[in-house]
């Protein structure tokens, strides 16, 4: 303003819109948030169709090898289903609404947690049960941790050791039926190169495991592209585009 280069009143302006953008929250008011009324707030039915909205339309279809996806519910002549859901902690939450939507759809699908405690002692019976299933599902809740590094050489997040080698051992016995889940980080498959299905999802709130539900059963249009570029993987900007026909088109072939 000194020198001339801008006008004071271009300052005016730039004040005058901040001030009106505060007013309009109620700022000159109220300057703190409630706490208590955030979960109230935040959690309203219109909120909450948002949140789905978006999970649905980030779902991101990385590879599909044509000979897995979609599934068939129960009322479509079902598929026989092996779910191994791969968690830091086997006794939370996380994976609990995606089997529950599961079994929704396909009553007798059978479902395997698996955490670093317990991927070794479980590994012959999961794998004996991936080498019998028709298609077999594993979704990996792996959220980035301050002072966990990855192991593997592609950037990915990397799981335990022992859970990290299940899942190698899925890929390497039952890797064409096997799908993959991303429900954290993308980044997961760079150190499973092998993959040959795979979704990523992006998050393990909720909405993104029902969002990944409907997706392995060609229930939403996959529309997403990836935000990042995955090492040996995808690049940025890639997706396979799937419209709800490709649902009518494969069941039918089946």
């Amino acid at each position: 303003v000194r020198s001339g280069e801008i006008a004071e009143s271009r300052i005016d302006d730039s004040v005058l819109k901040i001030l009106r953008a505060k007013a309009g929250l109620k700022l000159h008011k109220s300057r703190l948030v409630d706490l208590n009324a955030v979960a109230e707030i935040v959690g309203r039915p219109e909120n909450q169709a948002i949140a789905q909205q978006m999970a649905d339309a980030a779902v991101t279809l990385v590879r599909d090898n044509g000979r897995v996806l979609p599934l068939r519910s129960s009322a479509n002549g079902g598929d026989d289903v092996v779910a191994v859901i791969f968690t830091d902690d086997a006794r939370g939450d996380s994976g609990r609404t995606l089997e529950r939507l599961l079994r929704a759809r396909l009553p007798s699908a059978t479902v395997y947690y698996v955490d670093e405690a317990s991927a070794a002692w479980l590994a012959p019976e999961v794998l004996a049960a991936v080498r019998q299933a028709k298609v077999v599902i594993a979704p990996v809740y792996i959220v980035p941790v301050p002072g966990r590094g990855a192991r593997g050489t592609g950037g990915g997040l990397g799981m335990e050791q022992s859970s990290e080698d299940l899942l190698k051992a899925m890929l390497t016995n039952a890797g064409a039926k096997t799908v993959v889940l991303a429900m954290g980080s993308p980044y997961m498959a760079s150190d499973y190169p092998e993959v040959q299905n795979y979704l990523c999802l992006y998050s393990t709130a909720t909405v993104s495991e029902i969002s990944a539900v409907k997706a392995i059963f060609g229930e939403i249009a996959l529309r997403g592209t990836l935000p990042v570029s995955i090492p040996r993987i995808a690049a940025r900007g890639a997706g396979l585009q799937r419209g709800l026909s490709w649902k009518l088109e494969r069941v039918g072939q089946r």
